[in-house]
């Protein structure tokens, strides 16, 4: 009785101190190698780092955000294991992990859409976007097939790109829905010299497919090819993108 009672209590010693590098291993796995944990100090329980994204072209790592976490025992009532962590947003996520998969309950992440767009699989996603986005969702879960439910609300503020410099696109808002199969995508503009309203999907293990109407400023119409190739041409009275 003794040697189980030790071996119980030597197997919680050791689970609780896990070091927190292999936050930084499940985190490379769901983002296919795109993400990682850099400067670990902690344990899987309660720890903080920076996560770094990597860039497509230049192949090297570059710092995207601060984060912390920790564990949120409640969870267990639920049969899962639950942290918090703050993600560049004062309001912190919530997330619970399970064997069918994993569900932020809230989710709220932040930060700067230049880094955040690397990870994207999209030759538009590499062209030195600008601006400041938000992620924010009540209940939203996806499986590990990235089959995903629930409902998301993304905000891009500020948007702008390298290639126009000095010209400031507006603030868009975009709806994620999740069906438990792929994530329709109903985009909308708050305000700005580039008005764009479109729709999209997206299922796993596949790319973004998007079309919309685009009007604003003329000058500035003219000079979008230049940005975005063939995706945004003048179709007939309008200027359309799609991809």
């Amino acid at each position: 009785m003794k040697r189980a009672v030790f071996l119980v209590l030597l197997a919680i010693g050791i689970l609780w101190r896990l070091p927190a590098d292999l936050v930084g291993a499940g985190l490379q796995r769901l983002s296919v190698g795109q993400v990682r944990l850099g400067a670990a100090e902690g344990t899987v329980w309660s720890g903080r780092g920076r996560l770094d994204v990597l860039d497509p072209v230049a192949q090297t790592w570059r710092l995207w955000r601060d984060i912390d976490w920790s564990f949120w025992p409640e969870g267990l009532l639920r049969a899962r294991l639950t942290w918090q962590a703050h993600l560049g947003v004062a309001e912190a996520s919530r997330l619970e992990v399970g064997l069918a998969g994993w569900r932020g309950a809230p989710l709220n992440i932040g930060g700067s859409v230049r880094e955040m767009a690397l990870v994207i699989s999209s030759d538009l996603a590499k062209l030195g976007w600008q601006g400041d986005f938000s992620v924010n969702g009540v209940d939203f879960a996806c499986d590990w097939q990235r089959a995903c439910g629930g409902n998301l609300t993304v905000r891009w503020t500020g948007a702008g790109c390298d290639v126009l410099p000095g010209a400031t696109f507006g603030d868009y808002e975009a709806t994620v829905l999740g069906d438990g199969g792929g994530l329709a995508i109903s985009w909308h503009t708050l305000r700005g010299n580039v008005r764009i309203e479109g729709k999209g999907l997206w299922v796993p293990g596949g790319q973004v497919h998007f079309t919309g109407v685009v009007d604003g400023d003329p000058a500035l119409l003219q000079r979008l090819p230049a940005v975005a190739g063939n995706s945004i041409r003048f179709v007939a009275d309008h200027w359309a993108v799609s991809f």
